[in-house]
C-alpha cells in the first residue's frame, strides 16, 4: 500500500476538533511535505530501516505514528471528545518530519536540523496558526514536540551545554512523540498491517 498524505488526513480528522481540521491544510500549505513526503524517511537508508530491509516514506513513517499515536491518546480521552491538547499532539505527529527535505523539499538528503527549521517556521507564522489552539500552552505543545522530537539527537539542544536527554527532565510530550518515532524505526508496528 503507497500512503499518501490523504490516508493520514482520514487518519487524523475523527480526532481533531473542528479548529484542528481546519489547521491541518494551513501547516500543509506552510511545508514542503507534498514534495517530500514520498521521498525515503532516510536518505541515506541507515536509519528507520524495517527488518526485511525496506525504509519507509515520510508518509508512511508518519501514518504509522499517526495511527499508532491516537491508539494510545484516545485511552486518555475523559470523554472521547476530540480536545485542542491532543489537537497539538497530533498535528506535531503529523508534521514532524515535514521539513526533512528542506524548504522546497528538494535536497538530496535530510536535514540534520530539520526539526528546528520546521518548528522555527511555524513559530514565525505564530498570528495564523496559534488561534487554532484553545490555549497559548497548546500552541506551545505543538512546537516543542515538533522541535525537539529527535530527543537527544534533536539539534536544538546546543552541544556546549548540560542539557541532556534525560528520561527524568523531559516532559511526557516530548518523550511521547519521540518514543512514537524511535518505535516506528522497527517493526514495532506491524500490528498496524501497512
Amino acid at each position: 500500500m503507497v500512503i499518501t498524505f490523504r490516508n493520514i488526513e482520514e487518519a487524523i480528522m475523527p480526532h481533531l476538533t473542528h479548529p484542528g481540521q481546519n489547521l491541518v491544510h494551513i501547516l500543509f500549505n506552510l511545508t514542503p511535505f507534498n514534495v517530500c513526503g514520498p521521498k525515503l524517511s532516510s536518505s541515506t537508508q541507515k536509519y528507520h530501516v524495517k527488518e526485511n530491509g525496506v525504509v519507509p516514506s515520510v508518509y508512511a513513517h508518519t501514518y504509522e505514528m499517526v495511527l499508532a499515536g491516537i491508539k494510545v491518546l484516545s485511552l486518555f480521552l475523559e470523554d472521547g471528545k476530540p480536545c485542542s491538547k491532543n489537537d497539538a499532539r497530533i498535528l506535531s505527529i503529523v508534521f514532524h518530519d515535514a521539513w526533512k527535505y528542506g524548504p522546497r523539499g528538494t535536497y538530496p538528503h535530510t536535514l540534520r536540523n530539520h526539526e528546528k527549521q520546521m518548528a522555527d517556521i511555524f513559530e514565525g507564522h505564530k498570528s495564523i496558526i496559534r488561534p487554532y489552539f484553545e490555549t497559548e500552552e497548546d500552541y506551545e505543545t505543538f512546537i516543542v514536540m515538533i522541535r525537539y522530537h529527535s530527543g537527544r539527537w534533536s539539534s536544538d539542544i546546543p552541544k556546549h551545554t548540560k542539557l541532556t536527554f534525560d528520561w527524568n527532565n523531559w516532559p511526557s510530550d516530548i518523550l511521547f512523540i519521540h518514543m512514537l518515532d524511535m518505535l516506528s524505526t522497527r517493526d514495532c508496528f506491524s500490528f498496524l498491517n501497512l
